[in-house]
């Protein structure tokens, strides 16, 4: 697979001449997988995008819907596999496949 080209001033990723724009709410869940090495939860994702930890099943109920729009973006220009997520463990995107412009 080649580099996926960010931008983020325009909250927008290319692969090629294929691009997908994000809403502000997808950006932010991006850039937070970007800044990750590992593999990181929905709790955490909840808390990095809201500032305080979540009540129970509160971070599935807000993380899940954006970020099945993300993964589904992703696929939309073959960069699905781009984006890993491990029963138990949440998400992780391999950011080695990514250059910001």
């Amino acid at each position: 697979m080649k580099t996926l080209i960010v931008k983020p001033s325009y909250r927008k990723l290319f692969n090629g001449e294929k691009s997908v724009d994000f809403t502000p709410t997808e950006w932010k869940l991006l850039t937070i997988l970007m800044s990750e090495t590992g593999f990181i939860s929905m709790e955490m994702l909840f808390k990095f995008m809201n500032g305080y930890e979540p009540a129970y099943q509160e971070s599935y109920r807000y993380i899940n819907p954006p970020m099945c729009r993300v993964r589904k973006k992703l696929r939309s220009i073959d960069a699905g596999e781009i984006l890993v997520r491990k029963v138990g463990l949440g998400f992780k995107l391999d950011a080695t496949l990514i250059e910001l412009l």
